[in-house]
This record gives structure tokens, C-alpha cells and sequence, in this order.
């Protein structure tokens, strides 16, 4: 399963045909694939302090744990994974 913009597909066709009506509909009422409320809510109620996500990073002779703060990864969740613009 992916997550697609249905704004773009919708864009591809013209309203003002049925055609175009149908595949505008079916893009709208698409499911979901996650709900970003559900998954910030989720994110905060696991935070007992600011740094929740750690990652561990191997260089090949050490060992290093980076920490994601709550904050960071809701911004993350809320884009999308997307670049800030």
C-alpha cells in the first residue's frame, strides 16, 4: 500500500465532464491510509519527557544514539515527510 496525493489526481482531470466528475469523486473518497490526528495524539500520549525516538548510528568503530524530540517528530508527521517550503 502507498499514500497518494489525491489533490494531484484530482487536477488530472477536467470537472466539467462526467468522466471527469467520477474519477474527481473516487480520488475524494479514497480511504485514508492513516490519520495525522490519530498519529500526533498517539506521538504525545508516549512522551513522558520531549525526547521520545532514538536511533542508533553505526560508523563502522562506534556506536552513536540520536534522540528525535516529540516536537520534531510531529513537525515530521504533520508534512508528510515532505521538504518544508
Amino acid at each position: 500500500m502507498r499514500l497518494i496525493d489525491a489533490d494531484l489526481i484530482e487536477k488530472q482531470f477536467d470537472p466539467d465532464t462526467w468522466q471527469g466528475e467520477i474519477m474527481i469523486a473516487i480520488a475524494r473518497n479514497l480511504p485514508t491510509v492513516y490519520d495525522v490526528d490519530k498519529v500526533v495524539a498517539e506521538l504525545k500520549s508516549h512522551s513522558n519527557n520531549e525526547k521520545v525516538a532514538t536511533s542508533k548510528i553505526f560508523d563502522g568503530k562506534h556506536r552513536y544514539y540520536r534522540a528525535i524530540s516529540v516536537t520534531k517528530a510531529i513537525n515530521i508527521v504533520k508534512r508528510g515527510g515532505l521538504d518544508e517550503k
